[in-house]
């Protein structure tokens, strides 16, 4: 009897080294978790090109995610609400592979020549939970010359 306790001992210390060493092992290949989110945006940079002063006119960055757990964009600000509104983002999560749209509208009331505005992407991404991403534009007066 005294034998057979010894082999299930050894047996049940075996297979917990064994766990200890898949789980090292897991540990080291995939830190953030075999199921990360991967939140990617090819383009990420929005050139508006030249807009006359009053128009609003309205942009999309296409976002994707290209980990292989679901994506959650907690929030989406913009660097200057006077000028720069964000119109939309996903709220649900982002299925791994999948895309969705974030909306802005450029406000150009209170602008004039080059304009570089700033949007920032939080999200659950662990390798890049901020994102920044940048719309610019030429801002056209459109004024009258008067001769004399």
């Amino acid at each position: 009897m005294k034998l057979f306790f010894q082999r299930c001992f050894l047996s049940i210390s075996f297979l917990f080294c064994i766990v200890s060493v898949i789980f090292v092992a897991y540990s080291a290949l995939f830190p953030h978790g075999l199921l990360s989110p991967k939140l990617v945006c090819k383009q990420q940079q929005l050139n508006m090109g030249t807009v006359n002063v009053g128009d609003e006119p309205i942009g999309i960055f296409t976002i994707e995610n290209q980990g292989n757990g679901r994506l959650i964009i907690r929030d989406v600000l913009s660097g200057c609400p006077a000028c720069l509104e964000v119109l939309e983002y996903p709220e649900e999560y982002i299925k791994p592979g999948s895309t969705a749209e974030i909306k802005i509208r450029l406000l150009t009331d209170q602008l004039t020549g080059f304009t570089h505005k700033q949007i920032i992407v939080r999200s659950n991404d662990p390798q890049k939970p901020v994102l920044p991403l940048e719309v610019i534009a030429i801002i056209d007066r459109n004024e009258p010359v008067h001769l004399e």
